[in-house]
């Protein structure tokens, strides 16, 4: 019986054994390779961005652009209206007068009138554009002899037409003689007897008769501290002296009308 007894002792020793060895596995983390599978998940999305920065190129160049745009009209406005130019092409005192022209003075129905120099005095230049009606090459050169029978011509200018500056110009320089009705702040009984004794003073000495009754036609200036008026349009003027009339002589050219200054 002892024999058996010891057989069951074995046995339970055996079964002891076998018992332990499921011990060890509990520790079944063979589930942490699977993170490694993540890996390559995560690579795919950084694909995409590469397509963003092909965008902001395109846009970076549009803004260096903006300045070039911006500065020009940023400097019209600072140049005064009556700075004269400095880079002149001129080739002669007409063609000086003319781009040197800025403050536009009136207008009238063969052209306009602006400020200018001529050689150092304070002038006007009456711009008559050709293609008017009573602005021909005839009528020009009437003024022309009108404005020198009263000592009132300085120069005068053409400029033909051509391809590169279209239009038939010509410049009539005067001297700058006075102001406006409006700016001399006289009455208007005072610039009615004014201008009537212009006009017959104007007759007297110069044999020109003013048929013109625009008071554009007409300025005012203090002479000895008292005011006179100066007829400075002999456009529709007629000479009724016996003696001729100066000629009216060649024009200077004009190459290049344009202004030096921005109205």
């Amino acid at each position: 019986m002892l024999l058996p007894s010891n057989r069951c002792v074995d046995l339970t020793l055996l079964l002891d054994f076998k018992a332990d060895k499921p011990i060890p596995q509990p520790s079944l983390p063979p589930a942490e390779p699977e993170p490694p599978a993540q890996a390559p998940v995560v690579k795919t999305p950084p694909k995409t961005p590469p397509k963003v920065p092909t965008n902001p190129p395109e846009e970076q160049p549009d803004e260096p652009a903006e300045p070039p745009t911006q500065t020009p009209p940023g400097k019209n406005p600072k140049k005064p209206p009556t700075k004269p130019c400095k880079n002149k092409r001129a080739e002669n005192p007409v063609d000086d007068a003319v781009h040197s022209r800025t403050t536009r003075l009136g207008s009238g129905n063969t052209g306009e009138v602006y400020k200018t120099t001529f050689e150092g005095r304070d002038a006007v230049v009456k711009v008559v554009d050709a293609s008017r009606p009573g602005a021909g090459p005839e009528n020009v050169r009437k003024e022309v002899s009108n404005l020198k029978t009263v000592g009132q011509l300085l120069g005068w200018g053409e400029k033909k037409n051509d391809n590169r500056n279209p239009g038939h110009f010509f410049y009539l320089i005067m001297p700058h003689m006075g102001v406006t009705d409006k700016d001399s702040g006289l009455s208007e009984g005072q610039l009615g007897e004014l201008a009537k004794k212009a006009k017959d003073d104007y007759l007297k000495k110069y044999k020109m008769e003013n048929r013109d009754k625009n008071p554009s036609n007409y300025v005012y200036r203090q002479v000895d501290g008292k005011w006179q008026a100066e007829i400075i349009d002999w456009a529709r003027a007629e000479y009724t002296g016996k003696t001729p009339q100066p000629d009216a002589g060649t024009p200077e050219e004009v190459k290049d009308p344009a202004m030096c200054t921005h109205m």
